[in-house]
Order: structure tokens, then C-alpha cells, then sequence
């Protein structure tokens, strides 16, 4: 597996959550709560990162691991916990959770090819007259993008569960995967 992988940070800095002083219309929320608690809650603050993956695939069928990639960009914004959102910009190629083993990349193209054959008349064919009708359908059907919880710089995975991006288009493709990290920042 060759992967070109280059991580660019636009490194945002949305801050989602700020106040080191509570303002006026709080305090009945907050009141009752000690001095101590409240400098807790308020020395951290949520963060919003974004980093781009590019990823040559070799076209139809390819399944290419994402895990590593995606945790190292994890680990590499500091956050401690959070949500990452996966998503590959292009609407014939698809993000999910297999096992990533030899015979689950065999199993799954398969299952679509039942799912969305391609020798099947696609409406999509006779307007662009490009044979991808199929590849659309099948990425539609898993979809373009995948949320995945992580705590203490860990995603939260199962034991065998890893992140892939799926290409379905018939010609190989320079392909955008875009992670938007939310997490926990100590200020």
C-alpha cells in the first residue's frame, strides 16, 4: 500500500467555550457551585482543528487504512479528548469501520457489487457517459463521512475496528480526506 499522506494545519482555533468570568445571566446556573469547580470548568476549553490527508487510490475496490493516520493527527494536535470527524470530499468513494483483514477487503466489494451491480442501466451513464453510475450508488449507500469518539489522545475503537476509505470510481484517484477535530484544550 503506497500512501502519499500530507497533513496540512489550518489549525483554526474556534474556541467553543470560553468564559473565565461567568457572566450576569449564568449566575442562577451556576450558583451553589464552589469557587474551585468553577476555575476547573473554565481553564478548558473545546478547540476545532482541521487537517487534510491526501490519498492516491488505485481505483475500483481499493480499501485504504485510515487508523494510523487518523490518530497520529490526534496525538499531534495536543487534544485530549473529543470527537474526529472523517470525511473524503468526491462523491464515489466511501468512509467506514471494518476489520481490516484479507478477506473482509475481498468480502466487502463484493457485498456492493450485489448491492449496485454494475452491469445494470444507471440513468448517471447516459448523462455524463463516464460507466460510474455504479461507483455513485455504492458510495452514497456507505456514505462520505464517519464521527468517532477519542479520550486521552486514543480513539475510541473496538478491538479489530479500523477506519477505511473505500474508492469506488473505476480510475484511480487523488482523493481529499478531511479531519475536523473537536476536543478538549487545558489552557
Amino acid at each position: 500500500m503506497n500512501l502519499q499522506i500530507q497533513i496540512l494545519y489550518t489549525l483554526d482555533f474556534q474556541i467553543l467555550y470560553v468564559p473565565k468570568k461567568i457572566p450576569r445571566h449564568y449566575r442562577a446556573v451556576t450558583e451553589g457551585c464552589g469557587q474551585k469547580l468553577l476555575s476547573q470548568i473554565c481553564r478548558k476549553i473545546a478547540v476545532c482543528m482541521t487537517i487534510t490527508i491526501n490519498i492516491n487510490s488505485k481505483g475500483e475496490n481499493d480499501l485504504v487504512g485510515l487508523t494510523t493516520p487518523t490518530s497520529e493527527a490526534i496525538v499531534e494536535t495536543k487534544l485530549k479528548d473529543g470527537i474526529v470527524t472523517i470525511f473524503v470530499a468526491g462523491s464515489t468513494a466511501a468512509i467506514t469501520t471494518i476489520e481490516y483483514e484479507p478477506g473482509l477487503q475481498a468480502d466487502f466489494p463484493q457485498m456492493l457489487s450485489r448491492i449496485a451491480p454494475k452491469n445494470v442501466h444507471y440513468a448517471h451513464d447516459k448523462t455524463w457517459h463516464d460507466g460510474n453510475g455504479h461507483s455513485h450508488v455504492r458510495a452514497s449507500l456507505v456514505g462520505p463521512s464517519l464521527t468517532i469518539p477519542f479520550k486521552n489522545n486514543n480513539l475510541m475503537l473496538g478491538t479489530w475496528q479500523q477506519i477505511v476509505l473505500i474508492e469506488m470510481d473505476t480510475r484511480k484517484r487523488e482523493r481529499k480526506i478531511v479531519l475536523q477535530i473537536i476536543g478538549e484544550y487545558d489552557s
